[in-house]
């Protein structure tokens, strides 16, 4: 394996720069750590409520 290698499933990483879309308001600058977070839920189903964003049907029940 050749070095570094960068998986591509990592969700952290510093940032490299801050593009123009990118508000003031959040406070980011460049190097800052961030992570993202990999749940879509809807936010209203059970499996939401309990939790398990990442087991959401995104139909609202």
């Amino acid at each position: 394996m050749d070095l570094p290698y960068i998986p591509g499933h990592e969700v952290t990483g510093r940032l490299a720069g801050l593009g123009s879309a990118v508000p003031r308001t959040v406070g980011y600058s460049e190097g800052d750590m961030v992570v993202v977070s990999p749940s879509w839920g809807d936010g209203t189903c059970r499996q939401c409520r309990e939790g398990n964003e990442q087991l959401c049907s995104g139909n609202g029940r």
